[in-house]
């Protein structure tokens, strides 16, 4: 157990029912786990969504994952409770529910199971009302003859069971397992009109590179793009709004797309001083930029180009116990 990752343990046949909504919540994400510290369960609770979503963001984003070993340091590992979590798991309860009703993170009870050498069921144990795979009494004669003619996962639905227990069933039964082509005989190719589609992407491709050579509808595309990528503003920028608020500096909050220079996107301006501020996290901008250096030298330069001065706001800084008196002597003295 020792060494193992949280990232690697999600990937496969995991469920990732709401990505593209969670997407767009991804910078919050990454603070979640890189900057609060939380588990990916806690995340996924906080974007009501799975953890595999999550998994596969932080992937999308290289966040370097942590080992396991990192939520059970100077906690207890449960062994006080030992007994009361095996017979939960005993009696049907999975992983992730005893996790919830202990407070702590699923790796601290697999840890512990796998610890006291408890024997971790299969998927199929927990379908339809906890009985195990051997005791649903499915008619493996009709499940057999069914398997001829549709697919395993549509069995599973007639019988409201999971794959994996139909998937047992055809296994022991020596039933050779087909592949999903073999349910497509007799039906229209799923090729079939590639070729018309394929022209009909390329005539709206070049009809795209046209729209995209006037100015005014670059500007609008690139708007919307700004806005639908995030929820903005970022938990840096509520403080910064908060700052400007509370001691009447004269910056507009546009980090939402709503203002573009050069078809950039400033956090904060103030228009009539020329003064524009910027406020990130280290992690996108060594990501995107190499460095920080690097970062602050091309968005400067490019601002620069257009009348403005330009103030960096780093997340060293916002996180900082004095944060307050940093940023307000930066902005004041622009």
């Amino acid at each position: 157990m020792e060494g193992r990752n949280e990232l690697g343990r999600f990937v496969k046949g995991h469920n990732l029912n709401g990505f593209s909504e969670t997407w767009n919540n991804h910078q919050k994400v990454v603070e979640s786990y890189s900057i609060n510290k939380l588990t990916l369960q806690k995340i996924a609770d906080k974007f009501n969504c799975s953890t595999g979503v999550i998994c596969k963001i932080l992937k999308k984003d290289n966040i370097k994952s942590r080992e396991t070993s990192f939520y059970t340091k100077g906690k207890s590992k449960l062994d006080s409770r030992r007994d009361e979590v095996i017979n939960l798991y005993n009696k049907g309860f999975g992983m992730s529910k005893i996790a919830e009703l202990m407070g702590c993170g699923i790796d601290i009870i697999s840890n512990l199971l796998h610890k006291n050498n408890v024997q971790i069921k299969t998927a199929g144990f927990y379908m339809l009302g906890k009985e195990p795979p051997n005791k649903l009494n499915l008619d493996k004669n009709k499940i057999i003859d069914m398997y001829n003619h549709i697919s395993g996962i549509k069995i599973a639905k007639h019988f409201n069971c999971d794959n994996s227990v139909i998937y047992d069933i055809l296994n022991k039964n020596n039933i050779k397992i087909k592949g999903s082509t073999n349910f497509l005989r007799g039906k229209p190719s799923p090729t079939k009109g590639i070729k018309r589609l394929k022209e009909s992407n390329e005539k709206n491709k070049l009809a795209q590179e046209k729209l995209w050579k006037d100015p005014s509808y670059r500007g609008k595309q690139i708007k919307a793009q700004l806005k639908g990528r995030f929820n903005r503003p970022t938990s840096f920028e509520q403080k910064i709004i908060l700052l400007c608020s509370k001691h009447k500096l004269p910056f507009i909050y546009t980090g939402d797309g709503r203002i573009l220079i050069g078809y950039k996107n400033p956090d904060f301006i103030n228009e009539e001083n020329k003064v524009i501020v910027e406020v990130f996290l280290d992690y996108f901008k060594i990501r995107d930029y190499g460095s920080i250096k690097n970062y602050m030298k091309v968005r400067g330069e490019h601002f620069a180009k257009f009348g403005y001065k330009t103030i960096f706001i780093s997340e060293k800084e916002i996180k900082s116990e004095n944060w307050e008196g940093l940023c307000l002597n930066k902005m004041q003295e622009a």
